[in-house]
């Protein structure tokens, strides 16, 4: 196999808050039934999502994330 590279783009996910709207979601490194605990950094509320927040995903330049 050869190496080969490519030039990419980072892409930053946050998750804002469902109960003030103004803070951002941050993962507390405990799982709840398959889901991923998170904590307000403003009010405190915690909920569970699917995906942990925040996080980064890259894609090729050009290329575009599927929303």
């Amino acid at each position: 196999m050869s190496e080969i590279h490519r030039k990419v783009v980072p892409y930053e996910y946050n998750y804002l808050c469902d109960q003030c709207n103004g803070g951002m979601m941050q993962a507390t490194g405990q799982t709840i039934e398959g889901m991923y605990e998170h904590k307000c950094v403003i009010c405190s509320h915690k909920s569970a999502l699917n995906k942990k927040y925040p996080h980064v995903e890259y894609f090729g330049e050009g290329e575009t994330p599927a929303d």
